[in-house]
């Protein structure tokens, strides 16, 4: 099995893969070929504060690549452009208010980050 890990906006953070008791370490733009036979448990995780995943296979020759949800994030910066729009249309807004939205929105990203934030994805021969 081949797991690839490409991480393009955060270039120091590495991914921990569990195999067999075994914690390995992949640095971002390298990959890890692991020796896996079916029923093994395969888990991720990237970076030390998000959680940890099981990677399904269904075959031991199985090539996957760990990327962040790129979907979590173009959520944020449209909820985030969202709030801008509203703001400007509403030109007087209490700073304490805008305080308590801004730190519940940042706290409401982190968690799903935490829980959501990278996925690995089935990776086939001849993809760009």
């Amino acid at each position: 099995m081949k797991i690839k890990y490409t991480n393009n906006g955060q270039s120091r953070m590495p991914a921990f893969v569990f195999h067999q008791g075994e914690t390995h370490e992949i640095t971002p733009g390298h990959e890890l070929t692991l020796t896996v036979k079916r029923g093994d448990a395969v888990s991720y995780r990237v970076g030390k504060f998000t959680a940890t995943h099981k990677l399904a296979f269904q075959s031991p020759e199985a090539t996957f690549q760990i990327q962040p949800n790129k979907r979590l994030q173009l959520l944020f910066v449209a909820a985030l452009m969202i709030l801008v729009g509203v703001l400007f249309v509403f030109k007087s807004v209490n700073n304490t208010l805008l305080t308590v939205v801004v730190v519940i929105a940042l706290v409401g990203y982190e968690a799903l980050n935490y829980f959501t934030g990278y996925k690995a994805v089935p990776w086939h021969d001849g993809q760009a």
